[in-house]
C-alpha cells in the first residue's frame, strides 16, 4: 500500500515550503530514511509548455527549489528535467521561472533525449515510447500529478487519490 503526506502551507515562501516538506518527510523517518541507498535523484516538474507561474501549468519554483535545498543540505546529487511538449528544455524551463532558481543551486538541467519502449500494465494511461533523462539517476520526484503511475519509482499519487484524501482530511 502507498503512503502518502499531505501537508499544507500557507506561501510559497521557501521557508514555509521547506518547513512543510521536511514535515512531510518526516512521518516517513526523514528524508533519507526514504531514499535509502540512492544519491542521485532527478526532479521532473510539470515542463508542459513554458507558462508563467501565475497560471500554474508547471511545478511552483519556490516547491523544486525547496525540495532541491533539502536533497543538497542531505549530500545527495540532484537534477532536474522533463521533455515539454513546445519548446527546448532551457527556453520552458526560463518562461516558467525555474531555471534560475535551480541555477544558483548548481542543480544540472536533464535534458530527456532519444526513447525507450516501455511497458506499465498497472498505469491508466500510457504511451508506447517514453524519453529517458540524460543523465544516470537513481531515483525521481515527479513534482505533479499525472494521470499515468510511473514505472521508475517517482513519488506520485493518482488525481483520483486527491480527492478522497481531502475528503478524509476533513472528517
Amino acid at each position: 500500500m502507498s503512503k502518502v503526506a499531505l501537508v499544507g502551507y500557507s506561501s510559497y515562501e521557501v521557508c514555509q515550503v521547506k518547513t512543510a516538506l521536511l514535515r512531510g518527510f518526516s512521518y516517513f523517518g526523514g528524508i533519507k530514511s526514504v531514499f535509502r541507498n540512492k544519491n542521485r535523484i532527478l526532479l521532473k516538474p510539470n515542463l508542459l509548455t513554458g507558462e508563467n507561474i501565475e497560471k500554474a501549468v508547471t511545478t511552483h519554483p519556490f516547491l523544486l527549489r525547496g525540495i532541491a535545498e533539502i536533497l543538497l543540505e542531505n549530500d545527495f546529487i540532484c537534477g532536474y528535467g522533463d521533455s515539454p511538449g513546445f519548446g527546448s528544455l532551457e527556453t520552458v524551463a526560463k518562461k516558467a521561472g525555474i531555471y534560475t532558481p535551480l541555477k544558483n543551486l548548481k542543480i544540472e538541467m536533464a535534458d530527456f533525449i532519444g526513447s525507450q519502449e516501455v511497458s506499465y500494465p498497472k498505469a491508466l494511461y500510457w504511451k508506447e515510447k517514453s524519453r529517458i533523462p540524460q543523465h544516470n539517476y537513481k531515483y525521481c520526484i515527479r513534482c505533479y500529478c499525472c494521470q499515468e503511475l510511473c514505472p521508475h519509482g517517482a513519488i506520485q499519487i493518482k488525481p483520483s487519490s486527491i480527492g478522497k484524501l481531502l475528503k478524509n482530511r476533513s472528517k
